[in-house]
């Protein structure tokens, strides 16, 4: 019987997370986590017979999973809501890696911008973090769903994160739905999932994840590095430099820390 350690993302320590990816046999066996597969992969097909659907990836773990059961449930139409603020190695990772039927939605968004929306920059506040996801992701998954004219839209949205996904519509063949304002379904099928049953499908089934998880807070960081939240501006541009340098090299023009740590790490 599987064994459940993690709690929420945020707080799990690197070890806790590695522990669990290193190990996953201690915790998820095989057939355990194919038996979960192949619900969920029934439970999309009732879900979008005979309505045009495609789902939302970023290149996370979450979004490998959902990949690779929307692909064993025949679905392959994929978006990817982003902007000019990506971690450069997460980018480089995403455009080797990306799905055959991803297409990019770019909110464009840059380190410009961001000067010009300086409490965007590592918020401490939980609503800007919201409202990064509200500009970028959401915007773009509206865009990609009008522009493709979608009946449903899948998320590899959890609860265990503390996400919303719905409520279970009155179907037979129904999963966990929702319609905001856009006015066409989101539906996230791997709802109650939890983490060590997303780690579970990522290590037997080899699927590989980004550089930036085994680096420092790695699965807590974000693609979009300016959304991580630090003790302190100075401390977040120090973190950022020990994960690609290359940003600050972009920062320094804008960001005055960012030019001083620039200095000291490789000038002195």
């Amino acid at each position: 019987m599987a064994n459940y350690i993690l709690g929420q993302r945020t707080k799990n320590t690197d070890e806790d997370w590695l522990e669990v990816y290193y190990n996953i046999e201690k915790y998820v066996s095989k057939a355990e986590i194919d038996i979960k597969i192949r619900e969920a992969v029934e439970e999309i097909k009732g879900m979008t017979k005979n309505r045009k659907a495609a789902f939302g990836w970023s290149g996370g773990k979450d979004s490998n999973v959902l990949n690779f059961v929307m692909n064993k449930a025949g679905i392959s139409n994929c978006m990817w809501g982003r902007c000019n603020l990506e971690y450069p190695i997460y980018e480089e990772w995403v455009q080797k890696n990306k799905p055959v039927g991803l297409e990019e939605v770019n909110m464009g968004q840059d380190m410009a911008w961001l000067y010009q929306n300086y409490n965007m920059l590592f918020p401490s506040d939980r609503r800007v973090v919201q409202k990064w996801f509200k500009i970028v992701q959401q915007k773009a998954q509206r865009i990609y769903m009008d522009r493709n004219g979608l009946d449903i839209f899948i998320l590899g949205r959890r609860t265990q994160d503390g996400n919303y996904t719905g409520k279970v519509i009155a179907r037979k063949d129904s999963g966990s739905c929702y319609k905001p304002k856009t006015g066409i379904w989101m539906y996230c099928p791997i709802r109650a999932w939890k983490h060590e049953d997303i780690l579970a499908v990522i290590k037997y089934y080899e699927l590989e994840l980004p550089p930036t998880y085994f680096m420092k807070d790695g699965f807590q960081l974000e693609s979009i590095w300016a959304r991580k939240q630090v003790e302190s501006e100075e401390q977040g541009w120090r973190d950022i430099y020990d994960i690609d340098k290359r940003i600050l090299y972009k920062a320094k023009n804008y960001f005055s820390l960012a030019d001083k740590i620039l200095k000291e790490k490789e000038y002195v």
